[in-house]
């Protein structure tokens, strides 16, 4: 599907196609999650991207949520438009203190950032991703004693 905004590329799925270069274009990860595409020297973001060619707005609402919280799961059916109020509502959901969870390079992958350092830890299933920031968790509330 063509990118309105970018005449140049055609988006498919999750990924970019360059029509001059004849190639897909390679995703970068920003320092908070989420991948992102350089577009005539601007970076976009992938999950916005997506949802501005592949689902309805009709209600012109201006962000995308990523309904699991997984920010690097840019799939159609895991995207929606929402307003600011509903995101900041749904990130208190996902719980995002003690890191995210995302899929690169063939393995799953947990990044926390803490005290501006990032530590990541890659995992073979998404299952060991969740499990290990469940301990995390965990460990910070019984550290801190918190109920």
């Amino acid at each position: 599907m063509e990118l309105e905004d970018y005449p140049g590329y055609l988006i498919y799925e999750d990924r970019v196609w360059n029509k001059k270069k004849k190639k897909y274009l390679k995703n970068s990860l920003t320092d908070n999650g989420y991948y992102r595409v350089q577009l005539d020297g601007v970076f976009v973001r992938l999950h916005r991207l997506v949802a501005l060619a592949y689902i309805p707005n009709p209600k012109c609402k201006a962000q995308v949520n990523h309904k699991n919280g997984i920010r690097t799961d840019n799939r159609v059916e895991n995207l929606e438009w929402v307003t600011h109020q509903e995101n900041l509502h749904s990130i208190k959901q996902v719980n995002r203190p003690f890191g995210w969870l995302y899929y690169e390079n063939s393995h799953w992958q947990h990044r926390i950032k803490i005290n501006k350092r990032k530590y990541t830890k890659q995992f073979d299933t998404q299952q060991e991703a969740k499990l290990y920031q469940l301990l995390l968790k965990y460990a910070f509330h019984r550290l801190y004693k918190i109920t």
